[in-house]
């Protein structure tokens, strides 16, 4: 097979896990947090500064880039197994590395005093931009699962 052929089933797949993964956004849920019962506190936004969410590295990147790598080494520089060995390892590597950056995306860091007094940070999708003042509703699930949502107007 063709490494440009490869390379694009390759980019597919990276570009169809990218789709695929998990929402940072506040009002996305997985299949699996609905019909979940959230704890619902009120709070009161501190502070918001602009992050950066890393992204994620499976399988699929370093599986794809090792492929592509393997191919483009052994029709490219010499048709010998070491050729093809040694781009599939630098393949790999880079594609793990594509993978996690076409994954990153934008967030917020939001700093929240609830009601009862603590503070608490939460990262999330900059899907909705809060401002320092404004009242606010935290939602949590467990220790893992957190979210600042926009109280309705009464």
């Amino acid at each position: 097979m063709r490494w440009p052929t490869i390379f694009v089933a390759g980019l597919a797949l990276l570009l169809m896990y990218g789709c695929a993964t998990r929402s940072v956004e506040p009002d996305v849920y997985s299949r699996g947090s609905a019909r979940t019962p959230y704890r619902v506190y009120t709070a009161e936004v501190i502070s918001v500064e602009r992050v950066r969410i890393e992204g994620e590295a499976s399988r699929i990147g370093e599986l794809g880039g090792a492929v592509v790598g393997y191919e483009a080494a052994r029709s490219g520089v010499a048709d010998t197994g070491l050729a093809g060995a040694i781009g599939g390892v630098a393949g790999a590597v880079a594609g793990q590395a594509i993978e996690k950056a076409a994954t990153g995306t934008d967030g917020l860091r939001i700093i929240v005093r609830l009601d009862n007094g603590n503070v608490l940070a939460i990262v999330q999708g900059d899907q909705t931009v809060f401002s320092g003042g404004e009242s606010v509703y935290v939602h949590m699930n467990g220790r893992r699962d957190a979210r600042v949502i926009r109280r309705p107007n009464r």
